[in-house]
């Protein structure tokens, strides 16, 4: 019986709460990029059209800080990708961006709208987001305005007035390019050497030009915009895209001589706690 006591007595004292530690470990703070400011582009050749943006969602990002309605982890990384380009590309004036998936449905207008609402965040930062999915537009209906002539007519039509097409949303650093639908019978519907002149002449007013552009394994114009650009970000969606799809899209863009930066896994779950991800 002495021995079960001491058995029960050492589990008792085993259970106790411990004392705290006098020195606990110092919290978590994700790290704050602060990026050599620059001055706002003096652009303003004609008024733009404001609309207001869609009533957010409550804001979720810990540092409050953050966009509204964005989780913090995907704001964190999206940051974390304006952090990656700008060492990827130190010396452009204009850094031209586009991102495309290999198929349709992996949220690329999701990501790329909000990578540009993050980059205007910074007011030394003026973007342009350009909507390059014309055989099924996003951008226009992510922000709520009408679709108007956009990259395709602009490009091809350089008498047509720019700044008629742009809207301002959000931010006064913030103009989106709409697009205008076209049928699935179209072909090429871009000239790289159009494209680049539209890029010289227009993308020099903007720190940051943002493409949205169509899967590149269904709209062979994508990888024609790839060789127009400084590089490409795949969008990749977590659990659903598999891995050979993900590599014919490679060689789509290697094939065209279009540069590829890296991926965005989009609509990522973690099986453990975040804070546990960001101790890792």
């Amino acid at each position: 019986m002495s021995r079960i006591r001491d058995a029960l007595s050492k589990i008792e004292g085993e259970m106790r709460p411990l004392a705290p530690d006098p020195h606990p470990p110092a919290s978590y703070e994700a790290p704050v990029y602060a990026p050599e400011p620059y001055p706002p582009a003096a652009y303003a050749p004609a008024p733009i059209e404001t609309v207001e943006a869609p009533q957010p969602i409550a804001p979720t990002s810990p540092s409050g800080e953050g966009l509204p309605g964005i989780p913090g982890d995907f704001h964190r990384e999206l940051s974390g990708l304006r952090f990656t380009l700008e060492t990827a590309l130190p010396d452009r004036a204009t850094r031209v961006v586009q991102f495309a998936a290999a198929v349709a449905g992996e949220g690329t207008t999701t990501v790329a709208a909000t990578f540009a609402r993050i980059l205007a965040q910074d007011p030394s930062q003026s973007v342009l987001l350009v909507d390059a999915n014309l055989r099924h537009p996003g951008v226009g209906m992510f922000f709520g305005v009408p679709g108007r002539p956009g990259l395709r007519e602009l490009a091809g039509s350089p008498a047509l007035e720019f700044e008629s097409s742009l809207v301002a949303v959000e931010r006064w650093n913030l103009h989106v390019l709409t697009a205008l639908p076209v049928s699935d019978e179209h072909g090429q519907l871009f000239q790289a050497d159009a494209v680049r002149d539209f890029w010289a002449r227009h993308g020099r007013h903007y720190r940051w030009v943002i493409i949205d552009a169509a899967p590149v394994l269904d709209a062979p114009e994508t990888a024609t915009l790839g060789t127009t650009v400084d590089t490409t970000v795949v969008v990749i969606q977590a659990a659903r895209t598999k891995r050979g799809v993900v590599q014919r899209a490679m060689d789509v863009f290697a094939k065209a001589g279009a540069p590829v930066l890296g991926a965005v896994l989009n609509r990522r779950r973690h099986d453990i706690p975040e804070f546990i991800y960001r101790r890792l």
